[in-house]
């Protein structure tokens, strides 16, 4: 193994040795329908119908080394699901368009392909000792939810209240899962969940002047429970809630001239508070030979996500554009259900927010008569370090912080036709940080894969637009 770090370390971050031959395939098809019919002058009925099919095969060596670790392949899909969803809306205008709404009910049904799963698999020890082992999956998810939303026009119900609307929401949900896996032999291990739970999101806004918009909005959402199939019926770990975050917004939107500079700048404010975090822990789960430790999906802790967003566009000269953006979030648990939770989630990081991003940037358009109109663009983009971790004990915890800058230039519409060439170039300054992480150090194979931004490219774009 020493020497397939050394090799490792010889080839760079953006080379490595395998055991398998990777591949990967995608098959997806769609057949959507939307009609509508106009019931009165103000009335419309609209119907939304569609079915899907994605179908993913892929093979891949998880540990990314010559060794047998961890990885898998096989003919089988490993993404299987077939989506049929339907949605029928009635939406109108009231009291001489004051208020607009919409109200209507949405079905949604995923069954999985069969077989799907696995394929073959590999893991550490016992795939340096016997053939690979295979896996199977089935999955099944119903949801039905009826929703109604209205927005009213303060100004046309009282000239005293003109530039104030409010939008009110409300919809309610069903859902239905089941799973079932099979996993080195024909014994399959499932089991299902029920849960229904109610969101809704009500806005106020106020435009201060034609060009100086303000408002405020409150509303809620909600990540879908389960289950876990190992786990006896009856047992606490069972199922898990669905997690749901509740969140206030406070936001700015404007557009403005200084003299001859044009600006637009758009600045928001917000605070979630999130409830039922669904996270992994080890659990003692009584089954009918005893006490197992399994690890289990549960409703571990409770969190708070705060910051603000700004973005702005200076005009300085017609065609040429300044802008800018910044984020700051401020992400952290407030709570944890038990000293189980607590033992994974003290001190750990909130995972997959940087604390800090901002972009920065410019584009010039002028044109250049027949021969077509001229384009130029930069931008930098930079973030600070993120947590890849959803619990303290991982061993790889952060991605480090990074930035990209890109530029390009281009002709548009060439000789007065449709037709746009561009040359561009990304990561001109050829950055080479970890963007991504599969962290198996504690796992079967003891290994960390990390994937890398891509490295400098140059290229040539070349773009045709049909229609008018």
């Amino acid at each position: 193994m020493l020497t397939a770090v050394t090799e490792q370390d010889a080839r760079g971050p953006r080379r490595v040795a395998y055991d398998l031959d990777q591949f990967s395939e995608t098959k997806y098809w769609q057949v959507i329908n939307q009609a509508s019919v106009q019931v009165t002058d103000n009335i419309k009925l609209r119907n939304i119908i569609s079915y899907s099919e994605l179908r993913t095969f892929y093979g891949y060596d998880y540990d990314a080394t010559i060794y047998p670790l961890a990885g898998q392949t096989g003919s089988i899909p490993t993404i299987a699901p077939n989506f049929f969803t339907e949605e029928l809306q009635l939406q109108g205008a009231l009291f001489d368009d004051a208020v607009a709404f919409s109200v209507g009910g949405y079905l949604d049904r995923q069954s999985w392909s069969d077989p799907a799963g696995i394929g073959e698999y590999t893991f550490f020890p016992i795939g340096t000792l016997i053939p690979t082992i295979s896996g199977f999956f089935t999955q099944t998810n119903k949801s039905e939810a009826v929703f109604g939303q209205a927005t009213v026009d303060l100004g046309k119900l009282s000239p005293a209240l003109t530039g104030f609307s409010v939008t009110g929401g409300l919809r309610y949900t069903w859902e239905h899962s089941f799973t079932s896996q099979a996993i080195g032999g024909p014994v399959a291990v499932s089991g299902s969940v029920d849960s229904d739970y109610p969101s809704y999101t009500a806005t106020l806004d106020y435009d201060v002047t034609s060009g100086v918009h303000v408002y405020v909005t409150a509303r809620d959402a909600y990540k879908s429970g389960g289950v876990n199939g190992p786990v006896p019926v009856g047992s606490q770990y069972r199922t898990y809630a669905p997690e749901r975050l509740s969140d206030i917004e406070v936001g700015l939107k404007s557009q403005f001239s200084v003299g001859d500079v044009d600006i637009r700048a758009n600045v928001a404010a917000y605070r979630g508070i999130y409830d039922d975090i669904q996270r992994t822990t080890v659990e003692p789960v009584q089954t009918p030979s005893g006490p197992v430790l399994l690890n289990v999906t549960r409703s571990a802790a409770k969190g708070k996500i705060e910051g603000v967003e700004l973005n702005v566009a200076v005009v300085p000269v017609r065609g040429f554009t300044l802008n800018g953006s910044y984020s700051y979030i401020d992400a952290r648990y407030t709570d944890v259900a038990d000293a189980s939770a607590g033992a994974i989630l003290n001190g750990a990081p909130f995972p997959y927010t940087p604390k800090n991003k901002f972009s920065v940037g410019g584009s010039y358009e002028a044109p250049l008569g027949g021969a077509g109109d001229l384009t130029l663009a930069v931008n930098y983009a930079y973030q600070t370090k993120v947590s890849t971790a959803q619990t303290n004990s991982s061993f790889y915890n952060f991605l480090p912080a990074y930035g990209l800058l890109n530029a390009s230039i281009g002709l548009k519409d060439i000789g007065g036709r449709p037709v746009d060439l561009t040359l561009f170039a990304n990561n001109i300054t050829n950055e080479a940080k970890p963007v991504g992480v599969l962290d198996q150090y504690a796992g079967s194979s003891g290994t960390v894969g990390l994937t890398y931004t891509e490295p400098r490219m140059y290229g040539v774009r070349i773009g045709y637009r049909f229609g008018g």
